[in-house]
């Protein structure tokens, strides 16, 4: 997959000798978002110590990973006689690919690499093959299971037909600028529902910054909301910028509730369902420069989410 490191017509990271540019304040990092859940912040029997694990604490540093797919493009021709626009794919065998969500055709747009966004959007069909699940559009671009450089993956997502699952799918990569000579920061989402506006089958979200979900997603997801509680607490020093980082547990409000430690990969039980959990949240505040330091990458979250419904 492309990943950070490319800056792509950017000069390297600059760190003493570009022209002056300053960092958000602390609390306003744009898209890093803050950690406010439902219920607000306990920090009842937190570690001042974070634990070894942590993620990338600047801009220019690989995110901590958990979107296990990888985009492979279409190489499928254009259907000239509509226009230019690619048309529907039979899915499996008995399977009308012009009713429902195919009816308008489902592909993807952009290229994955800098500065271009790519998004795939609409019906997919969900298959099973040696090598992982795949989901393929019907312009012939497809998503292919990819969780290396995950340390701990949430399950695969579940197949019902053995010729494969139609489902919806809404997948973005985005590439952020942080500064002309800072570089720049890619990040990735995706939705894959049972039907357009169904109920939520996989999900996931990396990068380098990341707002955290809304109660109302969370609600959407597990059928309830879920708490953070503070986990640990921690000074770091990246690029030209020291600041102090708060990580964070989240506790989902079931009943019992069940605690989702920080990047712990986690096994919950919820209205809407058994889901495999990884999340990671942090808030980073009390941002300030180095002194002598001018233009490094900016600060990073440590945020990412992967959720996987074990069963229909």
């Amino acid at each position: 997959m492309f990943r950070l490191g490319l800056w792509l017509g950017f000069v390297a990271l600059c760190v003493a000798a570009c022209s002056g540019e300053t960092l958000e304040p602390a609390g306003a990092l744009g898209d890093a978002g803050g950690a406010a859940g439902a219920g607000g912040v306990s920090e009842a029997g937190s570690p001042t110590v974070c634990a070894t694990s942590t993620g990338p604490l600047s801009t220019e540093a690989t995110p901590r990973r958990t979107l296990p797919w990888t985009f492979v493009a279409s190489n499928r021709a254009p259907d000239a006689g509509a226009g230019g626009a690619p048309g529907p794919t039979s899915g499996p065998p008995d399977v009308d690919a012009s009713s429902g969500d195919a009816s308008s055709p489902s592909g993807c747009e952009g290229v994955p690499s800098f500065p271009s966004t790519l998004t795939c959007r609409g019906g997919a069909w969900l298959r099973s093959t040696a090598t992982g699940p795949t989901l393929t559009f019907d312009d012939g671009s497809q998503l292919l299971w990819d969780a290396s450089g995950i340390d701990t993956p949430v399950a695969k997502p579940y197949i019902l037909q053995a010729d494969g699952d139609r489902v919806w799918v809404d997948f973005e990569q985005r590439w952020w600028v942080v500064c002309p000579y800072c570089g720049a920061y890619q990040t990735d989402t995706i939705e894959m529902r049972e039907s357009e506006g169904g109920k939520v089958r996989f999900i996931a979200r990396e990068g380098d910054r990341l707002s955290d979900l809304s109660d109302a997603q969370v609600t959407e997801i597990f059928g309830v909301t879920a708490a953070t509680r503070l986990s640990c607490s921690f000074h770091a020093t990246a690029g030209c910028s020291e600041f102090e980082r708060s990580q964070f547990d989240r506790v989902l409000e079931t009943d019992p509730e069940q605690v989702i430690l920080d990047a712990t990969l986690t096994r919950v039980v919820s209205p809407n369902g058994e889901y495999d959990v990884f999340w990671a949240t942090s808030s980073e505040t009390q941002i300030t420069w180095v002194p002598n330091c001018q233009d490094g990458p900016g600060v990073a979250s440590d945020s990412g989410f992967a959720a996987s419904r074990i069963a229909p």
